[in-house]
């Protein structure tokens, strides 16, 4: 699941809050991760057309790890729709339907996929930032569905460096724990974040470590 530019330090928590000002502008993200053996690269570009609707593309480089590594690209479209905003109801709502694309080295053909993602997310204010409650639902072609939980933490304790940490699970099948800081370069517009943790799946468990740069609020 992929999270907005401005949700980046979070990994699956999809805050899913509609900022008034968020209509006709773009935000941009870039991010590395290693997981053990493997690394991946992600670009994600997203234009709010309102407050409620947004579009995201997603570019992808990752380079899998383990007894038969392999390279795999992809390329993903996201529609997302707020249905409700859970900082002016205290429980929100969100639906999201995707289009992916991923090619494996070496594969003459593209693996195509769609999914749709049920958000229900809680978010309180606690301190100078935040807490999030997701409960949710994603369907994938040909995989079926599968519920997931997140818990993420977001606290500014000085001008420029906010502390962060979540706690998510996807039906037993992946799981992850990560802590950090958000360094802003220009608070609530241009930020760089740093996270390390763990991540596990049907495969083991791994060391994580996040790189992140996000530019947010750009209007043209």
């Amino acid at each position: 699941m992929t999270c907005r530019a401005a949700e980046r330090p979070f990994l699956l928590s999809a805050t899913a809050i509609q900022e008034s000002d968020d209509e006709r502008v773009f935000e941009t993200s870039l991010s590395w991760q290693r997981a053990g053996a493997s690394r991946a690269l992600d670009f994600e570009l997203e234009y709010h057309h309102t407050p409620a609707w947004s579009w995201q593309l997603g570019l992808s480089s990752e380079r899998v790890g383990g007894d038969e590594p392999r390279r795999e690209r992809g390329i993903e479209l996201e529609i997302q729709h707020g249905l409700i905003d859970p900082d002016r109801a205290g429980i929100g709502l969100g639906l999201s339907a995707t289009c992916s694309a991923q090619r494996q080295s070496g594969a003459d053909q593209r693996m195509w996929q769609r999914a749709w993602t049920l958000a229900v997310p809680v978010s309180a204010r606690v301190a100078q930032g935040w807490v999030h409650v997701n409960i949710g639902v994603e369907n994938i072609s040909g995989d079926g569905s599968r519920p997931w939980l997140a818990v993420a933490t977001q606290q500014r304790v000085s001008r420029s460096v906010d502390l962060l940490a979540e706690v998510a699970a996807v039906q037993r099948r992946e799981h992850l724990a990560h802590a950090g800081m958000r360094w802003w370069l220009r608070r609530d517009k241009h930020a760089i974040d740093i996270t390390v943790g763990r991540r596990g799946g049907e495969d083991g468990s791994s060391t994580l470590l996040t790189l992140g740069w996000s530019l947010m609020d750009l209007s043209f």
